[in-house]
Protein backbone atom coordinates (compact mmCIF):
# COMPACT_ATOMS: atom_id res chain seq x y z
CA UNK A 1 0.00 0.00 0.00
CA UNK A 2 1.39 3.38 -1.01
CA UNK A 3 2.14 5.75 1.91
CA UNK A 4 -0.34 8.60 2.36
CA UNK A 5 0.57 12.16 3.25
CA UNK A 6 -0.88 13.52 6.51
CA UNK A 7 -4.04 15.60 6.13
CA UNK A 8 -2.35 18.77 7.37
CA UNK A 9 0.19 18.54 4.53
CA UNK A 10 -2.62 18.15 1.97
CA UNK A 11 -4.37 21.21 3.39
CA UNK A 12 -1.11 23.19 3.26
CA UNK A 13 -0.55 22.22 -0.38
CA UNK A 14 -4.12 23.21 -1.27
CA UNK A 15 -3.72 26.51 0.54
CA UNK A 16 -0.55 27.23 -1.44
CA UNK A 17 -2.39 26.52 -4.68
CA UNK A 18 -5.12 28.91 -3.51
CA UNK A 19 -2.55 31.66 -2.87
CA UNK A 20 -1.20 31.14 -6.39
CA UNK A 21 -4.73 31.19 -7.89
CA UNK A 22 -4.14 27.78 -9.48
CA UNK A 23 -7.82 27.11 -10.14
CA UNK A 24 -7.31 24.35 -12.73
CA UNK A 25 -4.71 22.57 -10.59
CA UNK A 26 -7.05 22.59 -7.58
CA UNK A 27 -9.83 21.20 -9.74
CA UNK A 28 -7.59 18.34 -10.90
CA UNK A 29 -6.61 17.67 -7.28
CA UNK A 30 -10.26 17.51 -6.25
CA UNK A 31 -10.88 14.59 -8.62
CA UNK A 32 -7.48 12.92 -8.25
CA UNK A 33 -8.02 11.15 -4.92
CA UNK A 34 -10.41 11.05 -2.00
CA UNK A 35 -7.80 12.36 0.42
CA UNK A 36 -7.36 15.50 -1.68
CA UNK A 37 -11.02 16.09 -2.47
CA UNK A 38 -12.10 18.08 0.59
CA UNK A 39 -8.99 20.32 0.99
CA UNK A 40 -8.99 21.01 -2.76
CA UNK A 41 -12.72 21.76 -2.91
CA UNK A 42 -12.54 24.07 0.08
CA UNK A 43 -9.87 26.20 -1.58
CA UNK A 44 -11.49 25.87 -5.00
CA UNK A 45 -14.74 27.38 -3.78
CA UNK A 46 -12.92 29.93 -1.64
CA UNK A 47 -11.89 31.55 -4.93
CA UNK A 48 -14.96 30.68 -6.98
CA UNK A 49 -15.40 34.42 -7.64
CA UNK A 50 -12.19 34.30 -9.72
CA UNK A 51 -13.00 31.01 -11.47
CA UNK A 52 -12.20 30.92 -15.21
CA UNK A 53 -15.85 30.08 -15.91
CA UNK A 54 -17.26 33.19 -14.22
CA UNK A 55 -19.09 35.59 -16.57
CA UNK A 56 -18.86 32.99 -19.31
CA UNK A 57 -15.12 32.48 -18.91
CA UNK A 58 -14.17 33.93 -22.30
CA UNK A 59 -14.38 37.07 -24.38
CA UNK A 60 -14.53 34.95 -27.50
CA UNK A 61 -18.13 34.67 -28.72
CA UNK A 62 -17.66 31.24 -30.28
CA UNK A 63 -16.13 29.79 -27.13
CA UNK A 64 -18.87 31.36 -25.05
CA UNK A 65 -21.51 29.79 -27.28
CA UNK A 66 -20.08 26.28 -26.96
CA UNK A 67 -19.55 25.24 -23.37
CA UNK A 68 -18.54 28.22 -21.23
CA UNK A 69 -22.14 29.02 -20.34
CA UNK A 70 -22.75 25.41 -19.34
CA UNK A 71 -19.74 25.44 -16.99
CA UNK A 72 -20.74 28.86 -15.66
CA UNK A 73 -24.22 27.53 -14.90
CA UNK A 74 -22.84 24.38 -13.23
CA UNK A 75 -20.86 26.50 -10.78
CA UNK A 76 -23.97 28.35 -9.63
CA UNK A 77 -26.11 25.20 -9.68
CA UNK A 78 -23.66 23.40 -7.39
CA UNK A 79 -23.79 26.29 -4.91
CA UNK A 80 -27.57 26.41 -4.97
CA UNK A 81 -27.90 22.64 -4.53
CA UNK A 82 -25.53 22.72 -1.57
CA UNK A 83 -27.64 25.46 0.03
CA UNK A 84 -30.61 23.07 0.20
CA UNK A 85 -28.52 20.06 1.23
CA UNK A 86 -28.68 18.30 -2.13
CA UNK A 87 -24.98 18.40 -3.09
CA UNK A 88 -22.21 15.95 -2.27
CA UNK A 89 -20.30 18.61 -0.30
CA UNK A 90 -21.29 21.84 1.51
CA UNK A 91 -19.88 24.15 -1.14
CA UNK A 92 -21.65 27.19 0.32
CA UNK A 93 -19.63 26.93 3.51
CA UNK A 94 -16.41 27.33 1.52
CA UNK A 95 -17.19 30.52 -0.42
CA UNK A 96 -15.78 33.90 0.57
CA UNK A 97 -17.52 36.02 -2.09
CA UNK A 98 -21.22 36.00 -2.95
CA UNK A 99 -21.44 37.82 -6.29
CA UNK A 100 -25.07 38.21 -7.31
CA UNK A 101 -24.06 40.50 -10.15
CA UNK A 102 -22.41 37.52 -11.82
CA UNK A 103 -25.54 35.44 -11.26
CA UNK A 104 -27.63 38.22 -12.81
CA UNK A 105 -25.41 38.19 -15.89
CA UNK A 106 -25.93 34.45 -16.22
CA UNK A 107 -29.71 34.74 -15.93
CA UNK A 108 -29.74 37.44 -18.61
CA UNK A 109 -27.60 35.46 -21.06
CA UNK A 110 -29.96 34.53 -23.97
CA UNK A 111 -28.25 31.20 -24.60
CA UNK A 112 -28.64 30.25 -20.95
CA UNK A 113 -32.34 31.07 -21.07
CA UNK A 114 -32.98 29.14 -24.25
CA UNK A 115 -30.72 26.12 -23.77
CA UNK A 116 -29.68 25.70 -20.15
CA UNK A 117 -32.32 27.23 -17.89
CA UNK A 118 -34.59 24.18 -18.08
CA UNK A 119 -31.89 21.82 -16.80
CA UNK A 120 -30.58 24.42 -14.32
CA UNK A 121 -33.98 24.78 -12.64
CA UNK A 122 -34.88 21.10 -12.81
CA UNK A 123 -35.49 18.71 -9.94
CA UNK A 124 -34.87 20.18 -6.50
CA UNK A 125 -34.22 23.63 -7.99
CA UNK A 126 -37.60 23.98 -9.69
CA UNK A 127 -38.96 26.24 -6.88
CA UNK A 128 -36.28 28.81 -7.70
CA UNK A 129 -37.62 29.40 -11.22
CA UNK A 130 -39.87 32.46 -11.29
CA UNK A 131 -41.16 33.65 -14.64
CA UNK A 132 -43.05 36.79 -15.58
CA UNK A 133 -46.45 36.19 -17.09
CA UNK A 134 -47.03 33.27 -19.41
CA UNK A 135 -43.87 31.23 -20.10
CA UNK A 136 -42.58 31.58 -23.62
CA UNK A 137 -42.48 28.46 -25.78
CA UNK A 138 -38.83 28.14 -26.76
CA UNK A 139 -38.32 27.44 -30.45
CA UNK A 140 -35.59 28.32 -32.91
CA UNK A 141 -35.55 32.07 -33.35
CA UNK A 142 -37.98 32.70 -30.49
CA UNK A 143 -37.52 35.30 -27.76
CA UNK A 144 -35.71 34.24 -24.55
CA UNK A 145 -37.79 33.09 -21.56
CA UNK A 146 -39.14 35.93 -19.46
CA UNK A 147 -37.60 35.53 -16.02
CA UNK A 148 -38.46 37.63 -13.00
CA UNK A 149 -34.76 38.24 -12.47
CA UNK A 150 -35.05 40.33 -9.31
CA UNK A 151 -37.26 37.81 -7.54
CA UNK A 152 -35.04 34.89 -8.56
CA UNK A 153 -31.86 36.66 -7.46
CA UNK A 154 -33.32 37.37 -4.04
CA UNK A 155 -34.62 33.83 -3.61
CA UNK A 156 -31.31 32.28 -4.65
CA UNK A 157 -29.36 34.80 -2.54
CA UNK A 158 -31.57 34.03 0.45
CA UNK A 159 -30.88 30.30 0.13
CA UNK A 160 -27.11 30.57 -0.40
CA UNK A 161 -26.57 33.23 2.26
CA UNK A 162 -28.31 31.06 4.84
CA UNK A 163 -25.59 28.41 4.40
CA UNK A 164 -22.56 30.61 3.76
CA UNK A 165 -21.23 31.84 7.11
CA UNK A 166 -17.72 32.58 5.81
CA UNK A 167 -18.72 35.18 3.21
CA UNK A 168 -16.39 38.18 3.34
CA UNK A 169 -17.69 40.07 0.31
CA UNK A 170 -21.31 40.54 -0.76
CA UNK A 171 -21.98 42.04 -4.19
CA UNK A 172 -25.69 42.69 -3.91
CA UNK A 173 -26.05 45.43 -6.50
CA UNK A 174 -26.30 44.48 -10.14
CA UNK A 175 -27.09 46.05 -13.49
CA UNK A 176 -30.58 44.51 -13.41
CA UNK A 177 -31.44 46.51 -10.33
CA UNK A 178 -31.08 46.36 -6.58
CA UNK A 179 -31.54 43.65 -3.99
CA UNK A 180 -34.27 44.89 -1.66
CA UNK A 181 -33.39 46.39 1.68
CA UNK A 182 -35.62 43.82 3.37
CA UNK A 183 -33.45 41.03 1.94
CA UNK A 184 -30.23 42.73 3.04
CA UNK A 185 -31.57 43.12 6.56
CA UNK A 186 -32.08 39.34 6.63
CA UNK A 187 -28.75 38.38 5.05
CA UNK A 188 -26.22 40.69 6.73
CA UNK A 189 -26.60 39.30 10.29
CA UNK A 190 -25.67 35.85 8.95
CA UNK A 191 -22.36 37.15 7.58
CA UNK A 192 -20.24 37.75 10.64
CA UNK A 193 -17.08 37.74 8.52
CA UNK A 194 -18.35 40.38 6.06
CA UNK A 195 -15.67 42.91 5.10
CA UNK A 196 -16.89 44.23 1.72
CA UNK A 197 -20.38 45.30 0.68
CA UNK A 198 -21.31 46.46 -2.81
CA UNK A 199 -24.77 47.86 -3.55
CA UNK A 200 -26.28 49.34 -6.69
CA UNK A 201 -27.49 52.70 -5.36
CA UNK A 202 -26.39 54.62 -2.30
CA UNK A 203 -30.03 55.28 -1.53
CA UNK A 204 -30.26 51.68 -0.29
CA UNK A 205 -27.68 52.40 2.42
CA UNK A 206 -30.36 53.82 4.73
CA UNK A 207 -30.41 51.93 8.02
CA UNK A 208 -27.62 49.49 7.16
CA UNK A 209 -24.89 51.20 9.18
CA UNK A 210 -26.15 50.02 12.57
CA UNK A 211 -26.61 46.49 11.23
CA UNK A 212 -23.07 46.37 9.85
CA UNK A 213 -21.65 47.80 13.07
CA UNK A 214 -23.43 45.31 15.33
CA UNK A 215 -23.22 42.16 13.18
CA UNK A 216 -20.05 42.52 11.10
CA UNK A 217 -17.09 43.52 13.31
CA UNK A 218 -14.63 43.16 10.41
CA UNK A 219 -16.51 45.40 7.95
CA UNK A 220 -14.11 47.69 6.07
CA UNK A 221 -15.09 48.40 2.42
CA UNK A 222 -18.21 50.03 0.93
CA UNK A 223 -18.93 50.28 -2.80
CA UNK A 224 -21.85 51.54 -4.91
CA UNK A 225 -22.48 51.50 -8.64
CA UNK A 226 -24.20 54.85 -8.37
CA UNK A 227 -25.38 57.39 -5.84
CA UNK A 228 -28.54 58.97 -7.16
CA UNK A 229 -30.17 62.16 -5.91
CA UNK A 230 -30.72 61.93 -2.16
CA UNK A 231 -28.03 59.29 -1.58
CA UNK A 232 -25.83 61.85 0.18
CA UNK A 233 -27.94 61.61 3.32
CA UNK A 234 -28.23 57.81 3.23
CA UNK A 235 -24.50 57.19 2.75
CA UNK A 236 -23.61 59.83 5.32
CA UNK A 237 -25.87 58.18 7.89
CA UNK A 238 -24.28 54.78 7.23
CA UNK A 239 -20.81 56.23 7.71
CA UNK A 240 -21.88 57.90 10.95
CA UNK A 241 -23.43 54.68 12.30
CA UNK A 242 -20.26 52.63 11.80
CA UNK A 243 -17.71 52.57 14.59
CA UNK A 244 -15.26 55.46 14.14
CA UNK A 245 -12.08 54.79 12.17
CA UNK A 246 -13.17 51.42 10.79
CA UNK A 247 -13.99 52.14 7.13
CA UNK A 248 -10.95 51.66 4.89
CA UNK A 249 -12.42 52.23 1.42
CA UNK A 250 -15.38 54.00 -0.20
CA UNK A 251 -16.04 53.73 -3.92
CA UNK A 252 -18.85 55.06 -6.11
CA UNK A 253 -18.40 53.92 -9.71
CA UNK A 254 -20.57 56.51 -11.48
CA UNK A 255 -23.06 59.37 -11.00
CA UNK A 256 -21.82 60.19 -7.53
CA UNK A 257 -24.46 62.79 -6.68
CA UNK A 258 -23.12 63.38 -3.21
CA UNK A 259 -22.83 66.69 -1.44
CA UNK A 260 -21.28 68.00 1.75
CA UNK A 261 -22.65 65.36 4.16
CA UNK A 262 -20.63 62.42 2.85
CA UNK A 263 -17.39 64.42 2.82
CA UNK A 264 -18.00 65.54 6.41
CA UNK A 265 -18.89 62.01 7.58
CA UNK A 266 -15.70 60.59 6.08
CA UNK A 267 -13.92 62.57 8.76
CA UNK A 268 -15.17 59.99 11.30
CA UNK A 269 -12.88 57.52 9.54
CA UNK A 270 -9.92 59.84 9.03
CA UNK A 271 -7.34 57.46 10.53
CA UNK A 272 -8.62 54.32 8.77
CA UNK A 273 -9.67 55.57 5.32
CA UNK A 274 -6.99 54.61 2.78
CA UNK A 275 -8.95 54.43 -0.48
CA UNK A 276 -11.47 56.87 -1.96
CA UNK A 277 -12.81 56.51 -5.52
CA UNK A 278 -15.59 58.78 -6.74
CA UNK A 279 -16.96 58.62 -10.28
CA UNK A 280 -18.75 61.49 -12.01
CA UNK A 281 -18.87 63.77 -8.99
CA UNK A 282 -21.00 66.87 -9.53
CA UNK A 283 -18.80 69.93 -10.09
CA UNK A 284 -20.93 71.87 -7.65
CA UNK A 285 -19.66 69.76 -4.76
CA UNK A 286 -15.93 69.79 -5.58
CA UNK A 287 -15.30 72.55 -3.06
CA UNK A 288 -16.30 70.04 -0.37
CA UNK A 289 -12.99 68.23 -0.90
CA UNK A 290 -11.46 70.75 1.48
CA UNK A 291 -13.62 69.26 4.26
CA UNK A 292 -11.51 66.11 4.14
CA UNK A 293 -8.45 67.80 5.61
CA UNK A 294 -8.36 65.31 8.50
CA UNK A 295 -8.31 62.28 6.15
CA UNK A 296 -4.55 62.15 5.83
CA UNK A 297 -4.17 58.35 5.73
CA UNK A 298 -5.21 58.04 2.09
CA UNK A 299 -3.11 55.80 -0.13
CA UNK A 300 -5.34 55.90 -3.20
CA UNK A 301 -7.55 58.71 -4.52
CA UNK A 302 -9.51 58.58 -7.78
CA UNK A 303 -11.77 61.44 -8.79
CA UNK A 304 -13.79 61.63 -12.00
CA UNK A 305 -15.81 64.80 -12.45
CA UNK A 306 -19.17 65.03 -14.18
CA UNK A 307 -19.18 66.94 -17.46
CA UNK A 308 -22.59 68.46 -16.87
CA UNK A 309 -21.45 71.92 -15.79
CA UNK A 310 -18.42 74.15 -15.21
CA UNK A 311 -16.42 74.57 -12.04
CA UNK A 312 -18.30 76.05 -9.07
CA UNK A 313 -17.47 79.72 -8.41
CA UNK A 314 -15.82 79.02 -5.05
CA UNK A 315 -13.51 76.16 -6.16
CA UNK A 316 -10.65 78.51 -7.02
CA UNK A 317 -10.57 79.73 -3.43
CA UNK A 318 -10.56 76.14 -2.13
CA UNK A 319 -7.60 74.94 -4.23
CA UNK A 320 -4.91 75.91 -1.65
CA UNK A 321 -6.79 73.96 1.04
CA UNK A 322 -7.16 70.93 -1.26
CA UNK A 323 -3.44 71.06 -2.06
CA UNK A 324 -2.58 71.32 1.63
CA UNK A 325 -4.79 68.31 2.39
CA UNK A 326 -3.18 66.14 -0.31
CA UNK A 327 0.30 67.21 0.78
CA UNK A 328 -0.55 66.01 4.29
CA UNK A 329 -1.34 62.54 2.88
CA UNK A 330 2.23 61.31 3.19
CA UNK A 331 1.19 57.72 2.36
CA UNK A 332 -0.55 58.70 -0.88
CA UNK A 333 0.64 56.38 -3.66
CA UNK A 334 -2.07 56.31 -6.32
CA UNK A 335 -3.74 59.44 -7.67
CA UNK A 336 -6.14 59.74 -10.62
CA UNK A 337 -8.05 62.79 -11.88
CA UNK A 338 -10.42 62.80 -14.86
CA UNK A 339 -12.31 65.76 -16.33
CA UNK A 340 -11.16 67.86 -13.39
CA UNK A 341 -10.42 71.36 -14.72
CA UNK A 342 -8.35 72.24 -11.66
CA UNK A 343 -6.21 69.10 -11.82
CA UNK A 344 -3.06 70.86 -13.08
CA UNK A 345 -3.37 73.62 -10.49
CA UNK A 346 -3.58 71.03 -7.73
CA UNK A 347 -1.00 68.62 -9.06
CA UNK A 348 1.84 71.05 -9.77
CA UNK A 349 2.53 72.01 -6.12
CA UNK A 350 1.76 68.44 -5.04
CA UNK A 351 4.47 67.05 -7.36
CA UNK A 352 6.96 69.51 -5.87
CA UNK A 353 6.17 68.50 -2.29
CA UNK A 354 9.12 66.47 -0.87
CA UNK A 355 6.74 64.27 1.17
CA UNK A 356 4.72 63.20 -1.88
CA UNK A 357 5.93 59.88 -3.29
CA UNK A 358 3.44 58.67 -5.89
CA UNK A 359 3.78 55.26 -7.53
CA UNK A 360 0.87 55.78 -9.95
CA UNK A 361 -0.50 58.97 -11.52
CA UNK A 362 -3.30 59.30 -14.06
CA UNK A 363 -4.56 62.63 -15.43
CA UNK A 364 -7.25 62.42 -18.08
CA UNK A 365 -8.80 65.18 -20.19
CA UNK A 366 -6.76 68.09 -18.90
CA UNK A 367 -5.72 71.27 -20.69
CA UNK A 368 -2.18 70.69 -21.97
CA UNK A 369 -1.77 74.28 -23.10
CA UNK A 370 -1.44 75.42 -19.47
CA UNK A 371 0.40 72.35 -18.20
CA UNK A 372 4.08 73.16 -18.81
CA UNK A 373 4.74 73.77 -15.11
CA UNK A 374 2.97 70.53 -14.22
CA UNK A 375 5.01 68.59 -16.77
CA UNK A 376 8.21 70.18 -15.48
CA UNK A 377 7.32 69.10 -11.93
CA UNK A 378 6.94 65.41 -12.82
CA UNK A 379 10.66 64.55 -12.33
CA UNK A 380 10.25 65.29 -8.61
CA UNK A 381 8.44 61.93 -8.46
CA UNK A 382 11.21 60.07 -10.30
CA UNK A 383 12.26 57.99 -7.29
CA UNK A 384 8.82 56.43 -6.80
CA UNK A 385 6.66 56.73 -9.95
CA UNK A 386 6.05 53.41 -11.74
CA UNK A 387 2.92 54.21 -13.75
CA UNK A 388 1.99 57.40 -15.61
CA UNK A 389 -1.10 58.04 -17.75
CA UNK A 390 -1.54 61.44 -19.42
CA UNK A 391 -4.42 62.20 -21.77
CA UNK A 392 -5.03 65.81 -22.71
CA UNK A 393 -7.92 67.41 -24.57
CA UNK A 394 -5.48 69.04 -27.00
CA UNK A 395 -1.92 68.69 -28.29
CA UNK A 396 -0.75 72.23 -27.64
CA UNK A 397 1.79 71.54 -24.92
CA UNK A 398 5.52 72.11 -25.31
CA UNK A 399 6.73 68.67 -26.43
CA UNK A 400 10.36 69.34 -25.57
CA UNK A 401 9.48 70.22 -21.95
CA UNK A 402 7.27 67.14 -21.66
CA UNK A 403 9.84 64.71 -23.12
CA UNK A 404 12.62 66.20 -21.02
CA UNK A 405 10.51 65.61 -17.92
CA UNK A 406 9.44 62.09 -18.88
CA UNK A 407 12.96 60.91 -19.59
CA UNK A 408 13.89 61.63 -15.97
CA UNK A 409 11.30 59.15 -14.63
CA UNK A 410 13.96 56.47 -14.61
CA UNK A 411 12.04 53.65 -12.89
CA UNK A 412 8.81 54.06 -14.89
CA UNK A 413 7.23 50.75 -15.97
CA UNK A 414 3.89 51.82 -17.45
CA UNK A 415 3.59 54.84 -19.77
CA UNK A 416 0.41 55.83 -21.60
CA UNK A 417 0.18 59.07 -23.54
CA UNK A 418 -2.63 60.44 -25.67
CA UNK A 419 -3.32 63.98 -26.86
CA UNK A 420 -0.11 65.34 -25.38
CA UNK A 421 1.85 62.99 -27.68
CA UNK A 422 -0.24 63.28 -30.85
CA UNK A 423 2.60 65.12 -32.55
CA UNK A 424 5.49 63.13 -31.12
CA UNK A 425 7.99 62.21 -33.84
CA UNK A 426 10.59 59.47 -34.07
CA UNK A 427 13.12 61.38 -31.99
CA UNK A 428 10.66 61.80 -29.10
CA UNK A 429 9.84 58.10 -28.93
CA UNK A 430 13.50 57.14 -29.30
CA UNK A 431 14.41 59.44 -26.43
CA UNK A 432 11.79 57.88 -24.16
CA UNK A 433 12.87 54.33 -24.98
CA UNK A 434 16.55 55.09 -24.47
CA UNK A 435 16.06 56.76 -21.07
CA UNK A 436 13.32 54.60 -19.51
CA UNK A 437 14.91 51.12 -19.46
CA UNK A 438 12.31 49.49 -17.19
CA UNK A 439 9.26 50.15 -19.36
CA UNK A 440 6.94 47.14 -19.59
CA UNK A 441 3.76 48.69 -20.99
CA UNK A 442 3.64 51.51 -23.56
CA UNK A 443 0.55 53.11 -25.13
CA UNK A 444 1.45 56.18 -27.14
CA UNK A 445 0.19 58.34 -29.98
CA UNK A 446 2.41 60.15 -32.47
CA UNK A 447 2.83 61.40 -36.02
CA UNK A 448 4.66 59.88 -38.99
CA UNK A 449 6.49 57.29 -36.92
CA UNK A 450 8.90 55.12 -38.90
CA UNK A 451 11.29 52.17 -38.56
CA UNK A 452 13.78 54.57 -36.96
CA UNK A 453 12.22 53.89 -33.53
CA UNK A 454 12.70 50.10 -33.50
CA UNK A 455 16.39 50.03 -32.57
CA UNK A 456 15.68 52.09 -29.44
CA UNK A 457 12.52 50.20 -28.46
CA UNK A 458 14.36 46.88 -28.85
CA UNK A 459 16.57 47.93 -25.92
CA UNK A 460 13.59 47.58 -23.55
CA UNK A 461 14.33 44.16 -22.11
CA UNK A 462 11.15 43.98 -20.02
CA UNK A 463 8.66 45.27 -22.59
CA UNK A 464 5.47 43.19 -22.61
CA UNK A 465 2.95 45.45 -24.35
CA UNK A 466 3.47 48.08 -27.04
CA UNK A 467 0.50 49.84 -28.62
CA UNK A 468 1.32 52.53 -31.15
CA UNK A 469 -1.76 54.63 -31.83
CA UNK A 470 0.41 56.79 -34.02
CA UNK A 471 0.16 57.61 -37.71
CA UNK A 472 2.99 55.37 -38.84
CA UNK A 473 4.80 54.04 -41.91
CA UNK A 474 6.52 50.86 -40.76
CA UNK A 475 7.96 48.24 -43.08
CA UNK A 476 7.82 44.49 -42.73
CA UNK A 477 11.61 44.23 -42.60
CA UNK A 478 11.78 46.90 -39.89
CA UNK A 479 9.32 45.09 -37.64
CA UNK A 480 10.92 41.69 -38.29
CA UNK A 481 14.31 43.13 -37.32
CA UNK A 482 12.75 44.41 -34.08
CA UNK A 483 11.27 40.98 -33.38
CA UNK A 484 14.64 39.30 -33.95
CA UNK A 485 16.17 41.41 -31.17
CA UNK A 486 13.60 40.48 -28.52
CA UNK A 487 14.79 38.52 -25.49
CA UNK A 488 13.41 36.33 -22.67
CA UNK A 489 12.15 39.39 -20.79
CA UNK A 490 9.79 40.17 -23.68
CA UNK A 491 7.96 36.83 -23.45
CA UNK A 492 4.32 37.20 -24.41
CA UNK A 493 4.80 40.65 -25.98
CA UNK A 494 1.64 42.17 -27.41
CA UNK A 495 2.48 44.46 -30.35
CA UNK A 496 -0.32 46.62 -31.79
CA UNK A 497 0.08 49.07 -34.68
CA UNK A 498 -3.27 50.82 -34.76
CA UNK A 499 -2.95 53.78 -37.17
CA UNK A 500 -0.78 52.64 -40.06
CA UNK A 501 -0.54 54.95 -43.06
CA UNK A 502 -2.72 53.42 -45.83
CA UNK A 503 0.03 54.35 -48.30
CA UNK A 504 2.37 51.88 -46.56
CA UNK A 505 -0.23 49.18 -45.97
CA UNK A 506 1.04 45.66 -45.28
CA UNK A 507 -0.69 42.80 -47.01
CA UNK A 508 -2.18 39.81 -45.23
CA UNK A 509 0.86 37.69 -46.08
CA UNK A 510 3.23 40.23 -44.53
CA UNK A 511 1.08 40.56 -41.42
CA UNK A 512 1.01 36.77 -41.14
CA UNK A 513 4.78 36.60 -41.39
CA UNK A 514 5.18 39.13 -38.57
CA UNK A 515 2.55 37.36 -36.50
CA UNK A 516 4.27 33.99 -36.91
CA UNK A 517 7.72 35.43 -36.21
CA UNK A 518 6.53 37.14 -33.04
CA UNK A 519 4.85 33.95 -31.84
CA UNK A 520 7.96 31.90 -32.52
CA UNK A 521 10.32 34.39 -30.89
CA UNK A 522 8.47 35.19 -27.65
CA UNK A 523 4.99 33.64 -27.99
CA UNK A 524 3.73 37.14 -28.67
CA UNK A 525 0.70 38.60 -30.48
CA UNK A 526 0.49 41.09 -33.34
CA UNK A 527 -2.38 43.41 -34.23
CA UNK A 528 -2.46 45.71 -37.23
CA UNK A 529 -4.96 48.36 -38.27
CA UNK A 530 -4.92 51.13 -40.84
CA UNK A 531 -5.63 54.74 -40.02
CA UNK A 532 -9.06 55.82 -41.21
CA UNK A 533 -8.95 57.42 -44.63
CA UNK A 534 -10.60 60.85 -44.25
CA UNK A 535 -11.70 60.66 -47.90
CA UNK A 536 -13.31 57.25 -47.54
CA UNK A 537 -17.08 56.99 -47.91
CA UNK A 538 -18.44 55.69 -44.58
CA UNK A 539 -21.99 55.01 -45.73
CA UNK A 540 -24.03 54.74 -48.87
CA UNK A 541 -26.28 57.77 -49.25
CA UNK A 542 -28.84 55.52 -50.93
CA UNK A 543 -29.36 53.79 -47.56
CA UNK A 544 -30.58 57.00 -45.97
CA UNK A 545 -33.63 59.12 -46.40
Amino acid sequence: MAPQLPDDILYMVSAQLFDQKEFNTLFNCSIASRSLTIPALQNLYRMQDAAPVKSGGSDDAQSLAKDSIARWAKLWRSLLLSSIGKAAYPYCRYIRVLDLNDLGLLLQEPRFRNEYSKSFFSGDLTPFLIEQGTPVKVTRGSQPRRFNDGAMLEKIGESISSKAPMVEELIAGHYLGEISKEALVEWIPRMRQLRHLQLFDGLKATGLGTLLRDCCPHFRVLRFYTASHGADTAISQLLDDLNPNTLQALEIFSSAQIEDKVFSSLGRHARSLTELKLGEVERSCLSNLSKMSSCSSLRSLQLKVSKRAGNPPDLEAQIPEIVQWLQSCTNLQELAFEDFDASVQILTPLMLNPSTKLTSLSVLNYDASTANDFHSALPHQSKSLHSLVLRSVDDSCNHEILVAALTQLSILKDLRLQGVSDYFFDNHIRSLAENLPYLEDIWISGWRITDAVWSSISMLGSLRRLELNAFSAFTTDGILDFVSNLGPGNHGLSLAIMMADPASEMGEAEQGLIRDSLMEAVEGRFEYQLARDPDAVEYDSSDSD
